[in-house]
């Protein structure tokens, strides 16, 4: 288990995080969804012992005991942190990189090893530096599974990987939760690609967790709605719902909100007659796109003379 408690982070005058708090439990996989510089690196970071919290406080469970990750040797050979930015020594290939790490990890395992170099069918006798960005991507999954660590970060570790692979490395992520009972946390600013493997989610937009749980309590959090009334709303009612995305013709709004849907129609029904009203759910990658204040919808006439 992983528990983040109230993770807050700077640097100098620049705020990265703010009261981030969030569990990862056990034999789970936990996406980390957000834009580009929302956080999620740094939140990584942390959570490996690579950098301190300003404040709040990481936990990390090892023999039913918490640790925290920070300059703990005991978490560093239990955790494994594929990085965006990968690294590998010059001049080395898969098989030096397994000398060095074989020595670091205890579960270690040689024939895991081999079955992923098979099936990725990489040379592992191979320079690594002579490998497109996709195979040291592959490269780095397949150092990071036969370390078979019980806590696995990964960090856009999708990025730059084939459609046929990333199902592949989607399948490998849960037959290892399987297997060892582990836990991940992936971290990606494509929401397609962790929606099918997580089991809980997280939403990360400029330094705020807006959502956090279960994959389906998420998605149940937000609707549209088309309503139609008699009459026009005043602008309090409107201010009350925190509506996002309002738009009105006439007396027909369409919106999206989390607010309660009997509290909408409480509000609309108010000195009104109501004519239509209907909700539809939404996929997270509408909730994402939503709760980001939707930035890049507004794009027409940027071209107009």
């Amino acid at each position: 288990m992983i528990k983040i408690d109230g993770v807050s982070k700077s640097y100098g005058k620049l705020k990265v995080l703010n009261d981030i708090t969030l569990t990862v439990n056990n034999g789970s996989i936990y996406g980390l969804i957000g834009y580009n510089g929302a956080g999620k690196t740094t939140l990584l970071n942390i959570v490996s012992g690579l950098f301190k919290p300003d404040k709040g406080t990481v936990s990390i469970e090892l023999n039913r005991k918490m640790h925290k990750p920070f300059d703990d040797p005991c978490v560093k050979r239990a955790l494994y942190y594929v990085t965006d930015d990968l690294y590998y020594f010059p001049n080395t290939n898969l098989v030096g990189m397994r000398d060095f790490y074989c020595g670091m990890y205890p579960n270690w395992s040689d024939t895991s090893f081999k079955k992923l170099v098979d099936l990725f069918g990489i040379d592992p006798n191979k320079r690594i530096s002579d490998f497109s960005k996709g195979m040291k991507r592959q490269s780095a999954i397949i150092l990071a599974m036969s370390a078979r660590p019980e806590y696995l970060l990964l960090d856009e570790s999708f990025d730059g990987l084939d459609p046929n692979i990333r199902t592949i490395v989607g399948g490998l992520l849960t037959e290892y939760i399987a297997e060892t009972e582990g836990s991940v946390i992936a971290a990606s600013h494509n929401l397609f690609e962790l929606e099918s493997i997580c089991d809980s989610l997280g939403m990360i937009n400029g330094t705020n967790l807006l959502h956090t749980g279960d994959i389906e309590d998420i998605k149940a959090t937000a609707k549209k709605y088309r309503v139609a009334v008699n009459s026009p709303l005043d602008t309090d009612t409107v201010e009350s719902l925190n509506l996002k995305f309002f738009k009105n013709e006439g007396n027909i709004y369409t919106f999206q909100s989390s607010e309660p849907e009997d509290k909408i129609k409480s509000a609309f029904l108010k000195d009104r007659e109501l004519l239509l009203f209907e909700s539809f759910g939404m996929t997270l990658n509408e909730i994402f796109i939503y709760e980001t204040e939707g930035k890049g919808n507004e794009i027409e006439g940027i071209f107009a003379e």
